[in-house]
Parts: C-alpha cells; structure tokens; sequence
C-alpha cells in the first residue's frame, strides 16, 4: 500500500512542531530581565473565622502563574498558616494582570506573590487582610528601610531566568529580640539584599516584616556567606529576596 507524499510530510512537520510548541507553552519566571507585570485587578481575602478566634495573623507567601491573558492560572502556598492559606490563595486565584510580552508575543510568567494577615488592636476596627507592605498596614505604605550603600550598586544583575541563587556556604541564625518575645510577635521578614563579588552581603532593604524584628533580621542576613555568582567566567554582584523567620517556641 503506498501513501501519499503528502501525509508523509504533514506526520513528519507534527512531529518536528511538538517539541517547539512545548517551549513556547513553558511559563518564564520573573527576574533578570522578565519583570513583573502589572496588577490590573485586586481582590482582598476575608479574614477566615477559625483564624480570627484563634488570634492567627502572618504572611502567606505563594508562588503563582500568571495566564497569557493576565489571569492567575494557578496559586501554590511556598510559606504560610493552614488557617490563612485557603484565603489567602482563593483571593489570589481572582487578580488579574497585564499581560506579559517576551519578543512581541504574550507568555506564561512565576512569580512570587505575597498575602498579609492583620489583627487590628483597635477596638470597632476590623481586622485587615491584603497584599502589601506589612510595616504600615491597609491604607498606607512607609519608604522600604535600606543601607546606605543599597542603591550604590546599580551594576548588580538580578537572581531569576538564568542567572541562579548562589548556594549559601555560611549561616547565621537570627537572635530573637526581648521586646519581640514579651509582645509576642513572630514572622517573616523579607529583604532585598545585594551580595558581591566575594559572596558576601554588601547592602540590603527591608520589604516586609514587623519593626520588632527589622534590627535582628539585619544582623543575622550581614553575616551570611554565598558562593561568588559568575557571569562569562567574571565575578558579578547579585540582587536576590531572602526572607528570615521568626518563631516563638
């Protein structure tokens, strides 16, 4: 039985078009030179009951892929409460973004996203869950704390896309600060830190965290250690997030 030309060429241009369009279907992850697109669209998670009676609040970190459309195709929990995770990925699950153009054409992107939990201490005010800046609260948002040397390096490359986190070869742990303890307050603080040509921690900025636990967060990220990261076979500073935690035993 013979078969057409034809048919052969169109098997054989299927089988050649997979693996391309396996590629193109493959979500980037924000970094380097990917950056994070807009929010177009914000929705607050409820305070779940369960969390409110058991006095529950933190930070819920997610990773999240964002749709060529802009939509959150899917939110995973990386750190958080199981009593806050539900809410804080049902309320992700609904923001929408900008869409993300790599060479012209829309793509799939990761990205790290964050939900905060607050108990108000006010009486009459409700307690508060939204995405943002957990040093101020809703309805407003201080200037990131930095060191003086943060925006001096304008040469560092950004950890994302091909350029990875360098492996940490020394670790300090942070000391839990008494007034932190006697109000017991715990959680994550995140920060921004560039580290240099020799692996070492030149410069940092605080994104979120609790005041309490800014000074000792600082401390301990100061000391650590990173293998250098190599760009071309030279020596190249990098900006990466870190986060320390903080919990009460």
């Amino acid at each position: 039985m013979r078969v057409r030309l034809s048919t052969w060429l169109g098997v054989l241009a299927l089988v050649v078009a997979l693996p391309v369009m396996a590629v193109a279907q493959a979500p980037v992850r924000v970094g380097g030179t990917i950056t994070e697109p807009k929010k177009i669209k914000d929705v607050k998670p409820a305070y779940p009951p369960a969390a409110l009676q058991a006095g529950t609040e933190g930070l819920v970190i997610l990773e999240a892929i964002i749709g060529t459309d802009g939509s959150v195709k899917s939110a995973q929990v990386l750190r958080g409460h199981p009593l806050l995770d539900e809410a804080a990925v049902g309320a992700v699950q609904q923001w929408r973004y900008a869409p993300t153009l790599l060479n012209g054409a829309p793509v799939e992107v990761v990205m790290t996203v964050t939900v905060n939990f607050t108990l108000s201490g006010s009486a009459g005010v409700p307690p508060a869950a939204y995405a943002g800046n957990d040093m101020t609260g809703p309805g407003g948002q201080a200037p990131p704390i930095q060191s003086e040397a943060f925006d001096s390096f304008s040469e560092a490359v950004r950890v994302g896309g091909d350029v990875k986190e360098p492996r940490r070869i020394r670790n300090v742990a942070p000391n839990y600060p008494d007034a932190a303890r006697e109000a017991k307050v715990q959680g994550i603080v995140i920060l921004e830190v560039v580290v240099d040509l020799n692996g070492r921690v030149a410069a940092w900025k605080i994104l979120r965290g609790n005041p309490l636990l800014h000074d000792a967060a600082v401390d301990a990220v100061s000391q650590w250690e990173f293998e250098p990261t190599f760009l071309n076979s030279v020596a190249t500073p990098v900006r990466m997030t870190m986060t320390v935690n903080f919990t009460l035993n």
